[in-house]
């Protein structure tokens, strides 16, 4: 177990991992395909790290923040739900899947979610701002009383989606009406 440490620039790819972290800070750190299954991760912060294609099964994830970090094609939809609390600021999460998680009260600010897999995910109350959702996934999604403000590039069903109490810009509503084939102006 670690308690209370800093890594800075470690390849976890040839680095032995504990099984428990505890208030530690990972800066500009390796993870690329690292095998995360079944780690503790406690009140832990990530800066500019790069998890692409790491596994997180079983992994677990209690009040942890990743900042600036490249997490392409992670499927989160493994992890241990079990108090599960993140935060993601200024991530790469393209083609990432959070399927069937529940994310209530999670934020994503300032993030590329191209691609990403949101389908039966429970996002109640989190907050997606200013984030890139291009080609993301939402079906059967609870996107009740989520800010979405500042985000773009969705489309967002609300017939097969909650979406009551939801916050969007008034700009990219068009996201919720893609499906009609609308023509907007002004």
């Amino acid at each position: 177990m670690k308690v209370d440490e800093s890594f800075h620039n470690i390849d976890f790819r040839s680095a032995d991992l504990d099984i428990e972290y505890d208030n530690c800070q990972f800066q500009s750190c390796n993870f690329l395909e690292v095998d995360l299954s079944e780690i503790s991760f406690l009140e832990c912060s990530f800066t500019e790290c790069n998890f692409t294609l790491a596994t997180f099964d079983k992994c677990s994830l209690k009040d942890v923040t990743f900042k600036k970090c490249k997490m392409l094609g992670v499927k989160f939809s493994n992890v241990n739900p079990f108090l599960l609390q993140t935060q993601f600021d200024e991530c790469l999460l393209q083609e990432s899947s959070f399927y069937k998680l529940n994310l209530k009260s999670s934020s994503f600010n300032n993030c590329k979610l191209e691609g990403a897999d949101f389908t039966e995910a429970n996002l109640k109350g989190s907050h997606l701002k200013n984030c890139d959702l291009q080609d993301s996934l939402f079906d059967q999604t609870n996107l009740c009383d989520t800010d979405l403000s500042g985000s773009f590039n969705f489309n967002i069903d609300p017939e097969k989606n909650q979406i009551s109490g939801a916050k969007f810009s008034a700009s990219q509503l068009i996201g919720l009406l893609y499906k009609y084939n609308l023509q907007l102006e002004g």
